[in-house]
């Protein structure tokens, strides 16, 4: 059990003197009392654990994302809005091809991507296998971020499909960023 999921039971009584927990009077002033305490027990609670991202809840987060100037999608769930929260958080130029490696392992997840890197023509793509909305877009600007200026990343995400029978597919993305430095 987490020290913070812990309920806590606010007994006053405990605190008086035998002779005294006989009287109603006493009895009633310190069951009002203890439902106040308990509320701000659970509020302290929540507050202690909104200053931490793996446990804060929405109001946290929303504190995380205006600190961080994160501006998150109106359909993002609050677990999208975390790892957003995180990525940016655990951001660090990555001066280390094992670096790079055990940085993408902790936001795609191992076995999910592959990086390969063509140094003679400064070039670093990454094959992806990730079904999550939005992923590939916030760990491309991320890498984007982090990687030499001169060095073309590329981001491939392929994902595989099983299909039996008559199926017919069609589509069509293409994105082009061109950025000119003068």
């Amino acid at each position: 059990m987490n020290l913070l999921d812990r309920k806590k039971e606010v007994i006053l009584a405990r605190y008086l003197p035998d002779f005294m927990q006989i009287y109603k009077e006493i009895k009633a002033i310190h069951m009002s009392e203890e439902e106040v305490l308990k509320t701000l027990w659970n509020e302290l609670t929540r507050a202690f654990r909104n200053n931490f991202i793996n446990y804060a809840d929405k109001d946290g987060i929303e504190l995380f994302e205006k600190m961080m100037s994160i501006k998150p999608n109106i359909n993002d769930s609050l677990e999208v809005r975390r790892d957003n929260i995180l990525l940016k958080w655990n951001s660090q130029p990555p001066y280390t091809w094992i670096f790079l490696k055990n940085f993408l392992n902790s936001i795609l997840g191992e076995g999910t991507h592959e990086p390969q890197r063509n140094l003679d023509i400064q070039e670093l793509r990454i094959i992806s296998h990730i079904t999550t909305i939005g992923t590939i877009n916030n760990v491309y600007n991320t890498l984007r971020y982090l990687i030499p200026a001169n060095m073309t990343l590329i981001f491939d995400n392929k994902l595989n499909q099983d299909i039996t029978g008559n199926n017919y597919l069609g589509t069509s993305v293409m994105t082009s960023i061109i950025r000119e430095v003068r």
